[in-house]
């Protein structure tokens, strides 16, 4: 799940997946595994791998966040923090640019010409 909103955040801006990083944000992470699984996503969705700059400019750009929408979303006595929120998923996420070199092979690979490493990353993850 975690990998996924990822992958969205990655691809889109929109402030549901913002939020749900940043509580997702608050907990003990299994980076590496989180890692592996988001650039597996984005290696199979077809567009761009995953980039942990891209990534932060996506987060950063917020200026087309529709805080209404989250509004709508929370309860009526939780007020969100937008900057709290960027913060705090920045500084979270940052081992998303930490990555292995199978991780970064993958993420260059936008001609999907990787599928061996592709199919070892997942074989190394499943005998976790």
């Amino acid at each position: 799940m975690i990998a996924e909103k990822i992958r969205a955040a990655s691809q889109r801006s929109k402030i549901r997946d913002l939020y749900d990083l940043s509580e997702i944000a608050r907990r003990p992470l299994a980076k590496e595994l989180i890692r592996s699984l988001a650039v597996l996503k984005l290696w199979n969705s077809g567009g761009p791998g995953l980039d942990f700059g891209r990534f932060r400019s996506r987060i950063e750009g917020g200026s087309d966040y529709d805080l209404m929408e989250l509004r709508n979303l929370l309860r009526k006595d939780q007020s969100p923090d937008l900057n709290g929120m960027i913060e705090r998923v920045l500084g979270n996420f940052q081992f998303l640019g930490q990555m292995l070199e199978i991780e970064r092979t993958l993420a260059a690979d936008a001609a999907h010409r990787q599928r061996p490493l592709a199919d070892a990353l997942v074989a190394a993850l499943a005998a976790v």
